[in-house]
């Protein structure tokens, strides 16, 4: 069978539109689990789907993704040998990841994320307050702002990437005292939608002992949740609970959450109820009122054991578990600052 057959692609757009009886798709995903080559190839056209719908929506998703691979089968046409699955997976993965490549790069990366999923950074002016003026953010100019956390003590923030961009300067604002801090970007990942900033401003004295430690075991469905971020100048508290174990479309780096939040929010932390961290909101879902996506902890860590040369200390212990949840928030608010780049 022609490894770029329509039939081959219209196979793997039928299981990421969730279609096909229940026994095609237990089939097909028993494959991808014993086939990790497959699986990981899978995963590119999913990737490869998500970028043809940042410019199409949905309505001209299977035209766009049909002419593509008409394209390559007429430059193939003479390649018509039978192959094996995993021969076509391989194939096909190369083809996926230089499209993908070559149409979108870096900045869809950073900004983009495919139908269902709208991005929660949002315009903003620059802060009024600030003693410490940023290179790259002018006086009355529009800016991108989310939110950010503290990791560690020495001024070490975590937010979204899409949030910052391209840039490697941006500001921290703690509305709590109004101090606001010049930071730059030291490590960031767009697969996880990312990014590590440390402070870089000769005012900054340190944080307290930060009260919330990153939890990387499982987190149960329907488990309450709770953020705090901002999507405007003061901090917003949401809640509610988890919905989905993966997030849209199946996306397994994320968790689906009943969390209304709104733009400003992306890099807002997501707790459970004892005042862990559990994900990083980045989305919410653009069709269905109150849906949220978040970056679950475990590829937090992820990218923190892998960011820096010399990891950072992250918070182990937990001062808020037994609070009530006015109070845990009383002390966890200190350390979520507005992020702008």
């Amino acid at each position: 069978m022609n490894p770029f057959s329509e039939e081959m692609n219209e196979l793997f757009e039928k299981m990421a539109s969730g279609e096909g009886s229940r026994a095609e798709r237990t089939l097909f995903f028993q494959e991808l689990e014993s086939n990790p080559t497959l699986k990981n190839l899978y995963e590119s056209h999913l990737s490869f789907r998500k970028g043809i719908e940042v410019v199409t929506r949905r309505t001209a998703l299977r035209s766009e993704i049909s002419g593509y691979h008409q394209q390559v089968k007429t430059t193939k046409r003479k390649s018509s040998n039978p192959i094996s699955i995993s021969r076509w997976a391989i194939a096909a993965s190369v083809s996926a990841l230089i499209a993908v490549g070559a149409w979108f790069g870096y900045d869809w990366e950073q900004r983009q994320k495919a139908n269902g999923e709208q991005l929660l950074a949002r315009s903003t002016p620059k802060s009024r307050h600030s003693n410490h003026p940023i290179r790259t953010i002018e006086s009355g100019e529009e800016v991108v702002s989310g939110t950010a956390f503290a990791v560690n003590a020495e001024g070490y923030f975590l937010t979204s990437s899409h949030v910052i961009g391209n840039k490697s300067e941006v500001e921290l604002e703690n509305p709590e005292d109004g101090s606001i801090y010049a930071a730059r970007v030291v490590a960031r990942d767009t697969k996880y939608d990312l990014v590590l900033v440390k402070i870089d401003d000769e005012s900054f004295i340190g944080l307290s002992r930060i009260p919330y430690p990153i939890k990387s075991s499982k987190v149960n469905l329907a488990q309450d949740v709770f953020t705090l971020g901002f999507p405007k100048e003061d901090i917003v508290f949401g809640e509610g609970s988890v919905s989905s174990l993966n997030g849209y479309n199946g996306d397994t780096l994320k968790y689906q959450v009943s969390v209304p939040v709104n733009p400003g929010q992306s890099g807002s932390p997501l707790f459970d109820e004892q005042g862990n961290v559990i994900g990083v909101i980045s989305a919410k879902n653009g069709s269905a009122d109150g849906v949220s996506y978040a970056v679950k902890s475990s590829h937090m860590i992820h990218f923190f054991e892998n960011a820096l040369e010399d990891p950072i200390q992250l918070p182990k212990s937990n001062s808020v578990s037994g609070l009530s949840k006015t109070k845990k928030i009383q002390k966890i608010k200190s350390f979520i600052f507005i992020v702008r780049a």
